[in-house]
């Protein structure tokens, strides 16, 4: 009979970690030109302290919702969490499932970047003030 460890099992927890952070350097790296400015080590160190977050505070456990909280983080600051209260606000609320949660930072973040960063299409210069 096969018996596995917990530490065995910790190692290989450990390795698909890494992978999956691995994955999401890339996306930022690629997606995001500021993130070029920060070393992978340091964003590496970075996301696995967010992921670890996001399983442990708010338990979060699929790696679809583990990313989103991730980027938000990377978007918003390392204690978006605790500094922006509407996040913190669902984050916290008990009633909402780890897809609302995540969902919930997602339409949070697009609002915030659209409000931010409006339509290049948009001609803003025809309006006048009200």
């Amino acid at each position: 009979m096969l018996t596995i460890k917990n530490n065995q099992m910790q190692v290989v927890h450990e390795q698909r970690e890494n992978e999956f952070i691995e994955k999401l350097i890339k996306e930022v790296y690629f997606d995001v030109e500021e993130a070029q400015m920060v070393s992978h080590q340091q964003l590496f160190q970075k996301f696995k302290i967010q992921a670890r977050n996001a399983q442990y505070k708010y338990g979060f456990s699929f790696e679809d919702t583990i990313a989103t909280y991730i980027n938000t983080a990377f978007a918003f600051g390392e204690n978006f969490d605790e500094e922006i209260v509407t996040i913190k606000h669902f984050l916290r609320n008990n009633a909402l499932n780890e897809e609302q949660k995540a969902q919930a930072l997602e339409e949070f973040a697009t609002f915030s970047f659209e409000i931010l960063e409006p339509d290049e299409d948009e001609n803003t210069e025809d309006s006048e003030p009200i």
